[in-house]
């Protein structure tokens, strides 16, 4: 679920967000409930000067092993 804000400040909220491994997408590395992307005002009607640098997260679970290489 994808929303977007403009008060306070201009930002996309993400909810219920997955991320799977690179070589093996049954195994889950993050879940993330609430992600939030903050947009420059300035650039905020031009999607081709979009650069995000930071994403905030919360409420999230990862899974890291290790253990297994992927060699």
């Amino acid at each position: 679920e994808v929303n977007y804000n403009f008060y306070p400040t201009p930002r996309i909220k993400i909810k219920d967000v997955i991320i799977n491994d690179l070589f093996d997408s049954k195994k889950t590395l993050i879940k993330v409930k609430n992600a939030v992307i903050r947009v420059s005002i300035k650039n905020l009607l031009a999607k081709e000067k979009h650069k995000f640098e930071k994403i905030e997260l919360n409420n999230f679970e990862i899974n890291f092993n290790f253990y297994e290489s992927h060699i």
